[in-house]
């Protein structure tokens, strides 16, 4: 073998173990880089979960609003018919005189 096949060969081999070492770095950083994405995943699923229980909540607090609100209708209207119907009485009473 001459002294130029032997430096080729050299520096082809300095090549191949440049070559595995970036291949061992960039597969260190990929399963770095799964592991991020799989933490980032469950945290998403844990934001997605949570705001599917604030929705929940949220519509059982409208619910309960309308409901709260139509309790506090009815007294107003029982309120109302009541002093219509002392109304109604007063001008009965008034008629009979």
């Amino acid at each position: 073998m001459t002294d130029d096949q032997k430096q080729l060969l050299a520096v082809f081999e300095a090549k191949i173990h440049q070559l595995m070492l970036m291949y061992k770095t960039l597969k260190e950083e990929n399963a770095a880089l799964k592991n991020e994405l799989s933490e980032r995943d469950e945290l998403i699923q844990a934001a997605n979960e949570r705001i599917d229980q604030l929705k929940l909540q949220y519509e059982n607090l409208k619910i309960a609003r309308v409901v709260s609100i139509r309790q506090d209708e009815t007294i107003g209207a029982k309120k109302r018919l009541s002093k219509l119907v002392q109304e109604v009485d007063k001008c009965i009473a008034l008629l009979n005189v």
